[in-house]
């Protein structure tokens, strides 16, 4: 569940986000799934740190989907709905990498932003699908936060999936189509 996420937060911060040329990412290898320390984000600029920020949960106990498959049919069970929220924290020398400028180039997080609004939904290792939404985003310009000249934007990331358990059952003589399970 959680290795999902990351894994979708870090394909569209390392591949997706463009140079001002359109050539490349900036931001390739430079997304930390830990927050790490000052010396490492000073190191590494420009980078993006992924920030976990307490999520929540409720019951669902619903039947998600069934698949038949020979004699067995598999359902599977939403056991709970679960809300995970992220901040993505981008981090750079110049304030004009995270914004448009001259209305030629979008920056990495207006990039970002939009790139969360074309593409919400993204398939989970066991085959169902996430949902993901922007959150509060911005650049944080208040001069005691900002340290040697390193800027800061960020984007919070609202996430929605699932807590899923699959069992089997033998199908019984007859048509999947004319199979009903009880939700």
């Amino acid at each position: 569940m959680i290795a999902d996420h990351i894994k979708y937060l870090k394909s569209l911060i390392e591949t997706k986000i463009t140079m001002r040329d359109g050539t490349g990412s900036p931001l390739a290898a430079r997304f930390f799934e830990v927050y790490p320390d000052a010396a490492t984000i000073s190191k590494s600029l420009p980078c993006a740190a992924l920030r976990h920020l307490p999520g929540k949960n409720s019951f669902h106990g619903g039947y998600d989907r069934s698949v038949k498959s020979g004699d067995e049919i598999a359902k599977v069970r939403k056991l709970y709905d679960a809300e995970s929220l992220y901040q993505v924290d981008f981090y750079s020398k110049d304030v004009y990498d995270f914004i448009e400028r001259d209305g030629t180039y979008l920056g990495y997080l207006n990039q970002f932003v939009k790139l969360l609004v074309d593409e919400p939904r993204f398939p989970a290792a066991d085959g169902s699908y996430i949902e993901s939404e922007p959150g509060a985003f911005g650049v944080i310009d208040d001069e005691t936060l900002i340290t040697d000249g390193i800027k800061m934007a960020y984007c919070r990331v609202l996430v929605h999936d699932g807590v899923y358990k699959s069992e089997t059952v033998p199908a019984m003589p007859g048509d999947i189509e004319n199979f009903h399970i009880e939700v």
